[in-house]
C-alpha cells in the first residue's frame, strides 16, 4: 500500500441509510417526536435526513426546556417545608432558587437567571413561552427577547413588541432577531432605549485579572465593541513579561460612549487601536499618594 494512496480494498463499504420514522419533519414535540428521535441511528443516515434530524431534535429541546423553566416557576412558588400536600403561594418562596441550584448543580446566578427567564416567559410574554413550548423559537432567541426588552416597564408593550417580532424570532436568525428588536423598541418604547443607555454608560468598566501563571485576561464591558476588540487584539500580540516593583494601573480613555472606567491593576501597556478607534487603552506607574 502506497501511503496517501487510497486503494480499492480500503474504501468503506457503502451502508444503506436507516429510514426516517413516517412524518418526522412535521412532527410537534413531545413524547412521540423523543421516541422517534431515540429510534434513529445518526451513524447511518444521509446528509439530507440528518438535516431534517437536526431541524427536530431543535424542536424537541426547545420542548424539554420549556418544561425545566415551568418546574423552575412552580418551584419558587412551592413551600419547601410541605410534603404531603401540593401548595402553590402566590408570592415567591425564599430559597426556591437555592433548591434549583441544587436540584440542577447550578451556580446561585443561575439559579437565579433560569427563574427570571421563567417568569418572563410564563407571566410576562406567555406567546413567547407558548412558542418556545411548540419548538418554533429556541431557549437563545428566548433570551435575546429578555435581554432588549428587560428596559420595557409596561407589559402590553412588551407582549406587543413580542406578538410583532416573533415572526422574525421563527424564521430568521438570533442576529435577524436583535435588529427587530432593536427596531420594534425604538419605535414603540424610546424611554427604555434611553434607560438602557443610561445603565450601560454607568456600568462600562475594564476589568485585568492576573492570573498566577502571569496571564493577564482584559475585560471591557459596555465598551464600543470594535474598538474594544482591537486594543484587546493588540494587547495580545503584544508580549508583556512582569517588571520588577508593583503593577502599574490600566485606564481607559474613550468619548461619551465609552468613557473613563475606575483604574484596573494589570502590567505595564501602552495601547492605541487602529486609526480612527475611539478608544484608547494606557497604563501609568502608580502614584506616590497609592
Amino acid at each position: 500500500m502506497t501511503t496517501g494512496v487510497t486503494t480499492v480494498d480500503e474504501v468503506p463499504p457503502r451502508v444503506a441509510p436507516q429510514a426516517l420514522p413516517p412524518g418526522l419533519a412535521e412532527l410537534p414535540p413531545g413524547p412521540r417526536l423523543s421516541a422517534a428521535l431515540a429510534s434513529l441511528d445518526v451513524r447511518r443516515l444521509t446528509a439530507h435526513q440528518l438535516a431534517v434530524v437536526i431541524a427536530a431534535q431543535n424542536r424537541q429541546i426547545a420542548y424539554e426546556q420549556s418544561r425545566l423553566l415551568a418546574a423552575v416557576w412552580e418551584l419558587a412558588h412551592t413551600p419547601l417545608d410541605v410534603r404531603d400536600a401540593v401548595v402553590r403561594e402566590p408570592g415567591l418562596v425564599p430559597f426556591a432558587t437555592v433548591e434549583a441550584a441544587q436540584a440542577g448543580r447550578w451556580t446561585q446566578q443561575h439559579a437565579n437567571e433560569t427563574r427570571d427567564l421563567a417568569f418572563f416567559v410564563l407571566d410576562q410574554v406567555p406567546a413567547l413561552g407558548a412558542a418556545l413550548a411548540s419548538g418554533q423559537v429556541d431557549l437563545e432567541k428566548v433570551k435575546v427577547f429578555k435581554r432588549l426588552l428587560s428596559h420595557v416597564v409596561d407589559v402590553a408593550l412588551m407582549r406587543t413588541i413580542v406578538e410583532l417580532a416573533l415572526p422574525a424570532a421563527i424564521h430568521g436568525t438570533t442576529g435577524a432577531l436583535r435588529s427587530r428588536l432593536y427596531r420594534l423598541r425604538c419605535q414603540l418604547s424610546p424611554e427604555a432605549v434611553r434607560r438602557q443607555r443610561e445603565r450601560d454608560h454607568a456600568s462600562r468598566y475594564l476589568a485585568a485579572h492576573q492570573e498566577i501563571s502571569g496571564l493577564v485576561t482584559l475585560v471591557a464591558r459596555f465598551c464600543d465593541e470594535q474598538a474594544a476588540m482591537a486594543a484587546l487584539d493588540h494587547i495580545d500580540a503584544t508580549p508583556l513579561p512582569p517588571p520588577p516593583g508593583p503593577p502599574a494601573i490600566l485606564s481607559i480613555a474613550a468619548p461619551t460612549s465609552c468613557g473613563p472606567t475606575s483604574p484596573s491593576t494589570c502590567w505595564p501597556a501602552s495601547i492605541r487601536p487602529r486609526p480612527g478607534s475611539p478608544l484608547r487603552l494606557t497604563a501609568r506607574a502608580p502614584s506616590p499618594s497609592r
